[in-house]
């Protein structure tokens, strides 16, 4: 779901991945002030569903600077489909892992896993809190914000261990996977984002305060993925 990406990701060389296993919809992007609401989570999401919802058991509302790792020796699919068998759970909830600039100015060659190395450590009240979710399909009830996926009544939205969860989660845990976010990237990339202004509708801009709070935060070493070609 491309909102507005100037030029279209849909164009760029390489993903890494098949471009059989990837479907572009691209979304004009509009002036921050003329965004509709609900923010384009919402829209997008019940987009996904209604398009694309019956191809699959699960779907995973994810963006485009976090990737999953998996930490318990099983594949994705593979540990959703032991979900499957739980009838009172309707969404799973992967947690934040967020890398900080590691120190770098400007935008570095060779991507971001390669070269952000390291994160955020975990505290209740800090960025690691948040989640994103994979949802069953036939269970979505409707998107209620970027980090939740309500699903419909008398099912659940749980974390790695079964836990009741909404859009943060504590304790934070990451023994069976972790959604690494790459969310601010370099102090050049940073800035850059905030000139393109935040997606929500009636937000304000990105603010100098994301950066700091990242920034000042405890880090721990975070080489997980970069190992991973490409």
């Amino acid at each position: 779901m491309d909102d507005g990406s100037q030029p279209p990701i849909s164009i760029l060389p390489d993903y890494g991945i098949p471009r059989s296993a990837i479907t572009f919809v691209y979304i004009p992007r509009t002036p921050i002030e003329e965004r509709p609401e609900p923010m384009h989570h919402h829209i997008y999401g019940d987009m996904c569903i209604k398009d694309y919802g019956k191809r699959h058991t699960w779907m995973g509302f994810l963006d485009a600077d976090e990737f999953l790792e998996m930490r318990n020796g099983q594949t994705l699919m593979q540990w959703l489909h032991d979900w499957e068998h739980n009838d009172t759970v309707g969404a799973v909830a992967a947690q934040w892992l967020t890398h900080n600039s590691a120190g770098l100015l400007t935008r570095p060659e060779g991507g971001a896993r390669k070269n952000f190395d390291k994160c955020v450590v975990n505290d209740p009240n800090g960025e690691n809190k948040h989640v994103k979710m994979f949802v069953r399909t036939e269970l979505f009830q409707q998107v209620n914000n970027v980090h939740h996926i309500g699903t419909k009544d008398g099912y659940m939205e749980v974390g790695e261990h079964g836990d009741p969860t909404g859009p943060w989660r504590n304790p934070v845990t990451h023994e069976k996977w972790a959604l690494h976010h790459y969310g601010i990237k370099s102090r050049q990339e940073f800035i850059e984002k905030q000139d393109r202004g935040n997606a929500n509708a009636l937000a304000k801009p990105i603010p100098q305060s994301l950066w700091e709070g990242v920034e000042n935060m405890d880090e721990v070493d975070c080489k997980e993925l970069t190992d991973y070609y490409p």
